[in-house]
């Protein structure tokens, strides 16, 4: 069944003119800070406008914020809202609670979260944080370079015009990896594609 679906998706984009395959430019920065503040913004925010402008105003005005620590002092000195431009408690207490979390793991660098990504016990854990479900979690996986997907309505928007049903975001990703071999590529990168394609 799983094979049939990621086929179905496979042809599906085959038939789509303007479907191109692309790698997340945006993604890969050696800097927790503005790792920490991309996952902590981007659920339902429009990523484009929103979003990446202040993270690339942490990467400008905060280059030594490369560490998690660096940028907690950061956060208490100036503040998560004034730092951002932010008046979302959720999210700013997302970000700071999250930025606790990886200090008291000694997450300090992005070779550091990677690292610690890789287990499923450690998932688990950072998932128990307030405003952290599956996508973030994986989309903390997406900006230290481990191949992954991480489901959001784009894609399941997507799934849905290809006419694959799935059962869950397991069954989504699940999808999107074994099309992602198909069409020889990383899930990674299909993800971004297709996010891409759907946001425009």
């Amino acid at each position: 069944m799983l094979a049939e679906k990621s086929q179905l998706l496979n042809h599906y984009i085959e038939t789509l003119p303007d479907f191109k395959l692309q790698e997340d430019v945006a993604t890969g920065y050696d800097h927790m800070g503005a790792i920490l503040v991309d996952a902590a913004l981007q659920a339902g925010i429009r990523y484009e406008t929103v979003v990446w402008p202040r993270v690339a105003a942490v990467l400008d005005q905060y280059p030594e914020a490369k560490t998690t620590s660096a940028f907690q002092r950061i956060l208490m000195i100036i503040g998560a809202p004034n730092l951002l431009n932010w008046s979302s408690d959720r999210k700013i207490n997302t970000l700071v609670d999250v930025t606790q979390f990886f200090v008291s793991e000694r997450l300090e660098t992005v070779a550091d979260l990677r690292t610690w990504l890789i287990d499923p016990h450690n998932i688990q854990r950072l998932k128990e944080i307030k405003g952290i479900g599956n996508k973030t979690a994986d989309y903390f996986k997406i900006l230290t370079g481990i191949p992954t997907s991480a489901i959001d309505r784009h894609l399941y928007s997507f799934l849905a015009l290809a006419g694959v049903e799935v059962g869950g975001y397991e069954e989504a990703q699940q999808v999107i990896r074994e099309t992602a071999v198909l069409l020889d590529t990383d899930e990674r990168t299909l993800d971004y594609s297709i996010w891409t394609y759907m946001a425009a």
